[in-house]
């Protein structure tokens, strides 16, 4: 009987956590900004309650976050290097790009345009963000198995989306994910067009390792100190 209670409790607290992570991969093609960094790159994302990690082979990129320890690692697998960095930091580098995009007191509108196709097998409606020098375009869809819930709570976790999100997301008439973005940024006299489609997403229960940094690799420094590093040089 003892060994059933401790079973049962084990089930309850495992299906916790799965009800609470998702695995997912998406696909997008970018114009670049004068012929560079343009291209098509498959992404991977895994995320769990306090942990997300996402993969970008192609530009060989590896980014973990770690909420539950206040810290970044930005991995480069094939220069086999990493570099840390504290959340706030984190999202002081993301503050610091957004400021780029962004035009002062512009403000971020939403729109649903009353458009639908059907894409990738999901039925979607088309809804239309203007973010302040960032225009999309989203096709979402209440077809697939991951609530909307467990999606924004981890875009809430992202700080380049966080306030975007949370302005979609309050329209309670908004339901569902995007299965495709369409998007337009303009910065600095250039105009960068981009397309991500979702190629798979399903609840599962990412192993812990996902998470943890490799052993192996170098340390150098992170973007923000690049940054002042450079100042200096400067001065």
């Amino acid at each position: 009987m003892q060994a059933i209670r401790i079973l049962l409790v084990v089930l309850m607290l495992f299906g916790g956590v799965l009800a609470q992570s998702f695995y997912m991969e998406q696909e997008t093609t970018s114009s670049g900004v004068m012929g560079m960094g343009g291209g098509t790159s498959l992404q991977k994302f895994w995320y769990a309650k306090d942990k997300i990690r996402i993969e970008n082979p192609k530009n060989d990129q590896v980014t973990i976050l770690r909420f539950d320890l206040k810290k970044v690692y930005l991995i480069s697998p094939q220069k086999k290097t990493y570099a840390e960095m504290t959340l706030d930091e984190f999202r002081q580098l993301a503050k610091m790009g957004m400021a780029m995009l962004k035009q002062a007191g512009a403000q971020v509108t939403v729109r649903k345009t009353g458009e639908t196709q059907t894409i990738n097998g999901y039925k979607c409606y088309a809804v239309e963000v203007d973010n302040a020098g960032i225009k999309q375009k989203m096709w979402f869809s209440k077809d697939l198995k991951i609530g909307k819930e467990l999606y924004f709570d981890y875009l809430k976790k992202m700080p380049e989306v966080a306030e975007a999100a949370k302005l979609i997301y309050q329209d309670k008439d908004i339901e569902g994910i995007p299965v495709l973005v369409e998007t337009e940024v303009h910065v600095m006299g250039n105009t960068i067009k981009s397309t991500t489609k979702l190629l798979k997403i399903e609840k599962m229960n990412p192993p812990a390792k996902v998470f943890e940094l490799p052993s192996g690799l170098k340390k150098v420094a992170n973007p923000l100190e690049q940054m002042q590093k450079g100042m200096q040089g400067m001065q």
